[in-house]
């Protein structure tokens, strides 16, 4: 759900009105609320939910990268490229994705 609002902030979401984001993040936070999930991963997407209502998008690029992070353990190697992709399109930048570890590989 977050990757999919932060990719949103990019040229797929250009026509979205700013009050359309803002109920997108509102409607987001109120179901993260209702799973189970570990602190880090929890306020991670947090971020980035909150992040997608303002379009802010080297912040939501940085959070994405900050969730990819947090969720590397429950992650597997697809999806954690996803993240990457997500992150590095959002800012043109590959610095901005965070290199495979080597547990990862």
């Amino acid at each position: 759900m977050a990757a999919r609002l932060a990719a949103e902030c990019g040229p797929a979401g250009a026509e979205m009105t700013d009050e359309a984001r803002q109920a997108r993040a509102v409607a987001a936070k109120s179901w993260l609320g209702a799973l189970t999930l570990p602190a880090a991963v929890r306020s991670s997407l947090l971020r980035c939910i909150e992040g997608s209502a303002k379009a802010n998008v080297p912040a939501v690029a940085r959070e994405i990268a900050a969730v990819r992070a947090a969720c590397t353990s429950y992650l597997d190697a697809g999806s954690r490229a996803e993240l990457d992709a997500l992150a590095e399109g959002l800012t043109g930048d590959a610095r901005v994705a965070l290199p495979a570890q080597a547990s990862e590989a």
